[in-house]
């Protein structure tokens, strides 16, 4: 189905799961905004540099660096912000900074609350939402979908495949949920330290993806109306109105 690529720090082996994906980003003046569409001079983190920070527990840098690995030979990764792990430039600064941050900071809570006050997760517990968005756990939790919503229009962006976007940028821009796109929150029993998303898999009109930081897995799926995709059983969306989230097995 594709090949992997790695992350990792000595002695931990870190999948990044990638089908087809460049890379080095890749620069070009000559590419607009998928999401505003002023020119394109910023690359989105395919894992959150602050995300990696949670999960690795220690300093990355020149003396403690992570290994990126390619088809054909590790590559030394000396900061959580290196381009080898953006996408390439595909949205520009003023929306990978001020429109999504809040989006941003949503994901980046639910992380660091999973790792710092769940010392496990196993398939069939429940996180509660009010103890990371306590002010309004639905807020929050649109505030993670539109995370998702934008790194799903950079894999799609950066894929050579035709992908609709007009109804992502319309989410981030307005700051409206997604009336479309289901979030899967599931663990791998068993499975290593890891960090590293999948490229899109293409069913029908159905697109999916996993994302995944440490113990916590995210099953991003984009199921248009009358779509009855098996990734919708357990999934968070904005019509729910839960207040906690159920950890599936992935």
């Amino acid at each position: 189905m594709g090949h992997f690529l790695r992350i990792a720090e000595l002695g931990l082996a870190v999948t990044w799961y990638s089908y087809g994906i460049m890379a080095v980003p890749k620069r070009s003046s000559s590419v607009n905004c998928w999401i505003c569409n002023a020119p394109a001079n910023s690359g989105e983190h395919r894992v959150k540099s602050a995300a990696l920070q949670v999960i690795f527990s220690k300093p990355i840098n020149q003396g403690s660096p992570l290994y990126y690995w390619t088809d054909l030979d590790w590559k030394r990764i000396g900061s959580v912000k290196a381009d080898r792990l953006k996408f390439p430039q595909l949205i520009c600064d003023l929306c990978n900074t001020t429109t999504t941050q809040p989006h941003d900071m949503a994901w980046q809570r639910l992380i660091e609350f999973v790792h710092r006050d769940c010392t496990s997760l196993s398939p069939g517990d429940r996180i509660d939402l009010w103890k990371i968005f306590p002010d309004s756990p639905v807020k929050g939790m649109i505030g993670v979908q539109l995370y998702f919503a934008k790194l799903m229009g950079c894999i799609m962006a950066e894929s050579k495949k035709s992908f609709e976007l007009t109804s992502f940028s319309s989410a981030i821009l307005h700051n409206t949920p997604h009336p479309h796109l289901y979030l899967t929150f599931g663990t791998m029993p068993n499975a290593p330290k890891q960090a590293g998303q999948s490229d899109v898999y293409r069913e029908g009109s159905s697109v999916s993806f996993i994302h995944t930081v440490g113990m916590l897995s995210v099953i991003v799926l984009h199921a248009p109306d009358g779509e009855d995709r098996l990734g919708k059983k357990n999934a968070w969306h904005p019509t729910a109105l839960s207040d906690s989230l159920e950890i599936s097995c992935i």
